[in-house]
C-alpha cells in the first residue's frame, strides 16, 4: 500500500476518532455533523475507493451504459455483481456508521464530556521561546519573528 493510501485510514482510527468527537463535545461543536464529515470521508475512501468528492449516498451504474466501443454486458453477469458490490460496500459501512453513532452517543451523554482537554485544546505556553523552537534554528526565521 502507498503511504497516501494508508494516510485516511490511520487517521481515522477508532481512537482517534473518539478524540475528534470528544474535542467537538469540549468546545461545544456539534457532535452529529462531526460524525457525519467524518463518516463522508473516511468511507468514501475505505468502501467505495474514491475521493470523497466522487462519492455519494448510492452510487449508480447501469447495464446499458458502457464506454464506446464495448457492448452491453449479460445480465446474469451482470446484476449478481453489482448485487455482491453493494453488499460489500453498504453492509460494512453501515455497520461503520453505526459504531460511529453509538461512540458520539456514548459521548454526548458522557458527563464530563464537557470537561475533557488534551494537547491540542491547552492554551498555549507563555514560554514563546520554547514553543517555537523550529524559529531558533534557522536565521530567515528568527529575523522574520523578531
Amino acid at each position: 500500500m502507498s503511504a497516501d493510501i494508508e494516510t485516511p485510514l490511520k487517521y481515522y482510527s477508532p481512537e482517534h476518532i473518539e478524540t475528534l468527537l470528544r474535542r467537538a463535545r469540549a468546545t461545544g461543536l456539534n457532535t452529529g455533523r462531526v460524525a457525519s464529515m467524518i463518516f463522508a470521508f473516511y468511507a468514501s475512501h475505505a468502501f467505495e475507493g474514491v475521493h470523497p468528492l466522487q462519492s455519494g449516498v448510492f452510487r449508480r451504474k447501469r447495464r446499458r451504459q458502457r464506454r464506446p466501443g464495448f457492448g452491453r454486458e449479460n445480465p446474469f453477469v451482470f446484476y449478481p455483481r453489482r448485487l455482491k458490490e453493494i453488499l460489500r460496500t453498504y453492509v460494512p459501512g453501515l455497520w461503520f456508521l453505526l459504531k460511529l453513532e453509538m461512540l458520539r452517543l456514548r459521548i454526548r451523554r458522557d458527563p464530563g464530556a464537557k470537561a475533557y482537554t488534551d494537547i491540542a485544546l491547552s492554551p498555549s505556553a507563555h514560554d514563546s521561546d520554547r514553543c517555537f523552537e523550529l524559529y531558533e534554528r534557522r536565521t530567515g526565521a528568527r529575523s522574520t519573528a523578531a
